[in-house]
């Protein structure tokens, strides 16, 4: 994936800017000279300034910028197998605005998940803990819902504004 790399970004930006100066080169030429009068030289001088900016700005905030701020915080509700399937996404790019900060155990589950990544609460206090530990989104992944699944605890997280999804819509927006 270019997308996420230094090189990829260069890419992109060099290709954005290269056709925007072919397009006001095409419209410069196709305006009449009174209205648009901008010579091919001016339009490439100022295109080459505007790419060397860009490309400086984006190297020094990306540099600087802590990212582990910017992701959101995931509790995982389940250690089972299903819960598991997370440790599959090995690149850094497939939690690219997601950081797991640990898993609930349900009591269906046979732990899957490294024991070191267990949070030492049970389902029926979900709030409390995320709550104390700033959790942002709640991901749904027991092993089986008929036995595990704290409706009351995950409904006043949502109205609370913490976000409860599945694990299928997680892997759909993360990778």
């Amino acid at each position: 994936h270019y997308r996420h790399t230094q090189l990829g970004t260069f890419i992109r930006i060099l290709l954005s800017f290269t056709l925007g100066a072919i397009f006001l080169i095409v419209l410069s030429a196709i305006v009449p000279e009174t209205t648009l009068s901008f010579d091919t030289e001016v339009i490439i001088s100022a295109q080459i300034l505007s790419f060397a900016l860009t490309l400086l700005v984006h190297t020094l905030f990306f540099n600087v910028i802590d990212y582990s701020t910017m992701k959101t915080n995931v509790l995982v509700l389940g250690a089972g197998k299903t819960a598991d399937s997370l440790s599959n996404l090995r690149r850094k790019s497939d939690l690219r605005t997601s950081s797991i900060k640990g898993y609930i155990r349900c009591a269906s589950d046979q732990i899957q998940v490294s024991r070191d990544k267990l949070v030492d609460t049970s389902p029926d206090d979900i709030f409390n803990y995320v709550v104390d530990n700033d959790i942002e989104e709640i991901l749904v992944a027991p092993d089986d819902r008929r036995v595990c699944f704290p409706a009351q605890q995950l409904l006043l997280c949502k109205m609370h504004g913490i976000n409860v999804i599945d694990i299928c819509s997680f892997f759909e927006r993360e990778t």
